[in-house]
């Protein structure tokens, strides 16, 4: 793929889908990405320097700054443990007609229990505890350039209450509860209260194959973002992503399948070739499997500009241009990347064919394997 060099010498215009590399084939999954794909597909899209102030965020864990769209809203406490916790911290307080679904959201949402952090330390962490030791160390580092602390220090206090629990010293019956949710019904009487065995049904239902938490990030993030340390750097360098046209850290991407209905099924037709393209989680999420369009492309730049984040029009790409320009020469040049998928889309009958000659050729490859192993 014929990208813009890492360089302030920028040719977009040439810009190509690749087919799959033949030194990964060995790496085809057939459903998601192996690390070596993703930091291929990731490696072939520009780097760009953005030569405006772009407003970062620090993240807790790694004290790093951190681009807005490279950047999650994570649950200190595990989601699950901390529902159950506010549960029956709250038992007394629930009654009959209390909507348990609506209080477990409410629960869900609370944002002292919420922080936004990076993409690497949110994956990372997953559905452990946080270290106490790190917390106290973003205290002390936004120390100096926040005037008020409470609600890192409310959070950090609430967390360890929590963690707390778990340590022999902890509350006995509220260790139980907490510790053995997994149990249909649980020791000492604990949920002997109706409210909480509603709770744990409805808990458990989120936690059931093709359901999940009713988390929007989207409900807590600008509250969350006013309070924890923000800055403007300048020289913003970033991977160019090219639906919405903005300027991302590497941690931001991931890899789309610019047809979808080219997605999964085996591991040839998951990984097509001129069908994966590296984007930014933003834009893959909103394209979700829906068919790719131009007005699709329109409306995530118009977004991106929205929400005031970088992208090519400040990177200085042909400099004699207004950024209104810029941003009508790059759509035209991105037309042309995907022309394949924007215009000349196969039909659903020339999918099941290539599909049926997929599946061909996976039974062709296994039982060569076979025979192989058998000679052997």
């Amino acid at each position: 793929m014929r990208f813009i060099e890492n360089t302030d010498q920028f040719r977009y215009e040439n810009a190509e889908l690749q087919p799959f590399p033949e030194n990964l084939d060995d790496d085809k999954k057939t459903n998601g990405f192996a690390p070596a794909v993703r930091d291929h597909f990731l490696s072939l899209l520009p780097q760009v320097t953005i030569n405006e102030e772009v407003d970062v965020i620090l993240c807790p864990w790694c004290l790093e700054f951190t681009g807005h769209h490279a950047t999650q809203v994570d649950h200190i406490i595990p989601k699950q443990i901390f529902l159950r916790y506010q549960l029956y911290k709250n038992r007394n307080r629930l009654h009959g007609n209390t909507n348990i679904k609506l209080e477990l959201e409410k629960y869900l949402h609370d944002t002292d229990n919420l922080i936004i952090c990076c993409n690497k330390c949110n994956n990372e962490k997953g559905d452990d505890f946080p270290k106490k030791s790190t917390m106290d160390d973003a205290i002390e580092f936004h120390r100096p350039a926040l005037s008020d602390l409470s609600h890192l220090e409310r959070k950090t206090q609430l967390a360890w209450e929590i963690m707390s629990v778990y340590m022999p010293q902890g509350d006995k019956k509220l260790f139980s509860y907490l510790a053995k949710w997994n149990e249909m019904t649980l020791s000492e009487g604990i949920l002997t209260n109706n409210l909480l065995n509603e709770g744990e049904k409805q808990i458990r239902a989120w936690r059931a194959p093709g359901s999940g938490m009713p988390f929007k990030a989207h409900q807590v993030f600008e509250e969350l973002v006013n309070h924890q340390l923000r800055a403007d750097l300048n020289n913003w360098t970033g991977r160019l992503c090219f639906y919405c046209l903005g300027v991302y850290q590497d941690m931001a991407f991931q890899i789309d399948h610019i047809d979808s209905r080219l997605k999964g099924r085996n591991c040839l037709i998951n990984n097509t070739d001129y069908n994966l393209l590296a984007v930014c989680r933003g834009c893959n999420g909103a394209k979700s499997d829906n068919i790719i369009t131009e007005s699709f492309l329109v409306s995530r730049i118009e977004e991106r500009i929205e929400r005031g984040w970088p992208g090519i029009e400040s990177a200085g790409w042909h400099p004699t241009l207004s950024k209104e320009q810029t941003i009508l020469r790059a759509h035209e040049i991105q037309k042309k990347l995907l022309n394949l998928h924007l215009y000349k889309r196969p039909t659903e009958g020339e999918i099941n064919k290539f599909i049926k000659e997929s599946e061909v050729a996976i039974r062709a490859r296994k039982n060569k394997s076979k025979t192989m192993e058998i000679e052997e």
